[in-house]
Parts: structure tokens; C-alpha cells; sequence
């Protein structure tokens, strides 16, 4: 793990998933979510920016705030 800037290049890859609380609005490069089978839920604030999100694995992905990346959303699993 390692801390987050603005703009970096974020992935979340436990298996298992987890919940993300983000405490204010991010902008991050990509954002990665890859579960093999759990759920990633995703809260507290949005995901904003030009960046995409990249989703892989059998798991979930949820968000429980309106996001505005415009980056695109890529699926593959």
C-alpha cells in the first residue's frame, strides 16, 4: 500500500473485495477494481475526472454515490 495522490493510478485487487470510503471527491488516472468473487463497494464521495474505470474478475463492483469520471468504464469478467 501506498499513499494516494491526485491523479495517480489506483488498483483493488483483494479477491475477497472490500468497502471504500473515499472522505472527499478523487481524481484518479484509472482506478482498477479486480475480485475474483466478493464485492467492491465504493462510498462517501465521487470518483471524478478524466480517468476510466477498468472492472475484471467475476466479482462486483457498486457505487453508492452518482460518479463523474468520463474516462469510460471498461468491463472484462
Amino acid at each position: 500500500a501506498t499513499a494516494y495522490a491526485e491523479g495517480d493510478s489506483v488498483t483493488f485487487d483483494n479477491a475477497a473485495g472490500g468497502t471504500i470510503t473515499l472522505t472527499a471527491a478523487r481524481t484518479p488516472q484509472t482506478t482498477t477494481v479486480s475480485a475474483a468473487s466478493g464485492t467492491y463497494t465504493f462510498a462517501g464521495a465521487a470518483i471524478n475526472g478524466s480517468g476510466a474505470l477498468n472492472k475484471s474478475g467475476g466479482g462486483t463492483v457498486a457505487f453508492t454515490v452518482a460518479n463523474g469520471y468520463t474516462g469510460g468504464t471498461t468491463v472484462t469478467g
